[in-house]
């Protein structure tokens, strides 16, 4: 309408123009055309101002859809900023290397939650079963309380274990004090028997005078070592016992035996057919059969038959001997630190030089045909196999660390008879002689 009104005040402006050229002196239409033109003028204001108006609105409904879009962007970018913040959490989760594998802690599987519910008698497992059925978000739900009460329980059920752990905790405690005190009383009970066990028991000390070694010899040469000792501090006998060699490597072999008792244990638990389905072992090597214990017994036979055991000075040795085992062969072997007194062992008693095999089953080695090797210097005497107390521990373990209480039993009952026997003071007597025979004719 105000282009129109603009085009009406154009034209007649233009009609005024031309009428006033075409006749200058008529004024009064000149008048009439002004007067119209002011009325055009009047209207065209009018609709100036009312387009004024509708700009101005039209700002303020821009300023105010403004507002709204800059308030719906700001929610937007807060929108879009949770969104990457529980992304990076999420994935953060998800990323987390526990100790505990995600199996060990995650939630019963979906059928097994199901079926866990539908068998259980309470109500309410059995409503959560029905509502898992509608949808997946139902299960999910149904599945989180399901697992929260089963853990819950397991918690509990923790918790219960614990208190039984800290009371039997406490028992244990309660019976450790009772166990130190009574060794507190045993210990003073031993300590105030101490002076009745010296008048009563004279050799009562013989096993502390023992080499701590004298478990990890063999039991041949336990014996030897043994009664050698108690014959000196029982009976003042002229001689000494002395354990020599490398201590590491008879605890090496030791831990061997050991280690082949158990196998064989184990063996004979698996029965007679497991047995027979291993291979034989092969026997030991020829050179193998002379291969001495790391342990050996050297006894030194003194000048005087008898020297108390509180003589400040060591007596004179008339000869040393050396007892050595040889587990292959199972004997004692002697020889004499001198090597010159070894013509002494051999005529120590008649009828044995060394030469023959002491026990009969070593002559069938080789298809019979074993003889124990005359170019070595320690021979297998019978009577060293007499001492050793080779007729009452043949069948024992090597080593007398290993027996048992049958066995130690057996042991005993066989040093009854050996005692009875003297034969420590026959060996040492006949040593004794031998030697000052041998030097005497010297």
């Amino acid at each position: 309408a105000m282009e129109q009104q603009l085009a009406g005040l154009r034209q007649l402006a233009a009609k005024v123009v031309g009428h006033k050229r075409a006749h200058p002196k008529d004024g009064a239409e000149v008048r009439h055309m002004a007067s119209d033109g002011l009325l055009k003028l009047l209207a065209v204001k009018d609709a100036n101002k009312r387009q004024c108006f509708q700009v101005e609105e039209m700002k303020e409904e821009t300023t105010r859809s403004k507002a709204a879009l800059e308030k719906a962007d700001l929610t937007l970018q807060n929108l879009l900023y949770e969104k990457q913040y529980y992304e990076k959490e999420i994935l953060s989760c998800r990323s987390f290397q526990s100790k505990v594998k995600d199996e060990a802690v995650a939630l019963m599987p979906a059928e097994e939650c199901l079926a866990s519910l539908a068998s259980s008698s309470d109500a309410q497992d059995r409503d959560l079963h029905a509502k898992a059925l509608t949808s997946e978000h139902e299960l999910m739900k149904a599945r989180l309380l399901h697992e929260n009460k089963q853990r819950k329980a397991l918690v509990k059920q923790l918790d219960q274990l614990k208190q039984m752990k800290q009371t039997l905790l406490s028992n244990v405690g309660q019976k450790e004090r009772v166990l130190k005190d009574l060794q507190a009383q045993l210990k003073t009970l031993a300590d105030s028997s101490k002076p009745l066990a010296a008048v009563l028991t004279p050799t009562a000390n013989l096993r502390g005078g023992m080499n701590r070694t004298a478990d990890l010899l063999p039991t041949p040469l336990y014996v030897i070592y043994s009664q050698v000792v108690a014959a000196r501090e029982a009976m003042s006998v002229g001689c000494s016992a002395s354990i020599s060699g490398s201590v590491d490597e008879a605890e090496s072999y030791a831990r061997n035996i050991a280690a082949e008792t158990l196998d064989d244990a184990k063996a004979a638990k698996s029965g007679a057919d497991a047995q027979a389905s291993q291979p034989a072992a092969s026997k030991p090597a020829s050179e193998d059969l002379y291969k001495a214990h790391p342990l050996s017994v050297e006894v030194e036979v003194y000048k005087e038959s008898a020297v108390s055991s509180t003589a400040s000075k060591q007596p004179a040795a008339a000869i040393t001997v050396v007892f050595q085992y040889l587990p292959a062969l199972r004997v004692v072997t002697v020889h004499c630190a001198n090597p010159s007194d070894n013509s002494v062992l051999r005529g120590l008693f008649p009828g044995d030089d060394g030469s023959g095999m002491p026990l009969e089953a070593l002559s069938q080695l080789a298809g019979g045909t074993f003889k124990f090797s005359s170019s070595k210097a320690e021979r297998p005497y019978r009577w060293a196999q007499h001492l050793a107390g080779i007729d009452f521990v043949p069948t024992l373990p090597i080593l007398a660390s290993q027996l048992g209480a049958p066995e130690q039993d057996a042991v005993m009952a066989g040093l009854e008879s050996y005692r009875r026997q003297q034969r420590v003071l026959t060996v040492i007597q006949r040593l004794r002689d031998a030697k000052q025979g041998d030097a005497a004719l010297m």
